[in-house]
């Protein structure tokens, strides 16, 4: 098991404090350090003030969670969580689409939070199956695991890095060349069994995989979605 490597940087903003103090607390339970902003421009000027592992945004009393996303995706390439109200859902496949790594929906417990950060980081925790680097070639494309960044290159002319979600779902499917696989059994895998009918959040991540991998995302050689909701990788 990969060891946890510890003191992350959390940068925390949004309007509700009270929420936010929790999550504070849960993270510095963990060891890990935390820094926490309450509007939109203190995020922004604290931004540049240091180096961060993840930002978690409370978007639970917003309402363009899009909008935030975008401004935060225009800025850095941090990994970003967003902090939704349930009857956010239409909004939940938009803000993946446009760059957020995660999301969790009010309510939530303390443990959902921290489990989704070592998650979204790809540090390793002894629920989560720890999969072997490995090599995998087609004729114009090679997988390789990248262990400084957690996450997977697939090269042709350049180097292109994944979230450590995307290569987790990548590596699974790769793991099961050729097998169909269904929506409920890679989101139970990646996320846990709370997740296993968030359908829309894996469409949204199939969709960024294919528009990094493939030569055309819209009509993708080697990831390709099929019916009754599964997903398959043809090397």
């Amino acid at each position: 098991m990969t060891a946890r490597y510890s003191p992350l940087r959390m940068l925390l903003t949004g309007p509700n404090e009270p929420l936010l103090r929790l999550v504070r607390l849960a993270l510095h339970l963990e060891e890990w350090v935390c820094e926490m902003t309450l509007s939109y421009e203190a995020f922004f000027a604290h931004l540049d003030q240091g180096i961060w592992d993840l930002i978690i945004w409370d978007c639970t009393l917003w309402q363009d969670v899009v909008q935030v996303t975008q401004a935060v995706r225009s800025q850095t390439t941090t990994p970003l969580l967003l902090l939704m109200q349930r009857e956010q859902r239409q909004e939940q496949q938009a803000v993946i689409a446009e760059g957020a790594d995660g999301y969790l929906t009010m309510p939530f417990s303390l443990k959902d939070l921290v489990d989704q950060v070592y998650l979204l980081l790809g540090v390793e925790i002894e629920r989560v199956p720890v999969f072997k680097a490995e090599t995998i070639s087609s004729a114009t494309r090679t997988l390789r695991h990248e262990e400084k960044v957690a996450g997977w290159s697939w090269q042709k002319g350049q180097k292109i890095l994944l979230t450590p979600i995307e290569a987790r779902i990548l590596f699974t499917l790769v793991h099961h060349a050729g097998q169909g696989l269904p929506a409920e059994t890679l989101l139970v895998q990646i996320w846990g069994t709370a997740y296993r009918f968030e359908t829309h959040l894996l469409a949204a991540y199939m969709q960024r995989l294919c528009t990094k991998l493939e030569n055309d995302p819209l009509h993708p050689q080697h990831i390709q979605s099929l019916a009754e909701d599964r997903y398959v990788f043809t090397p």
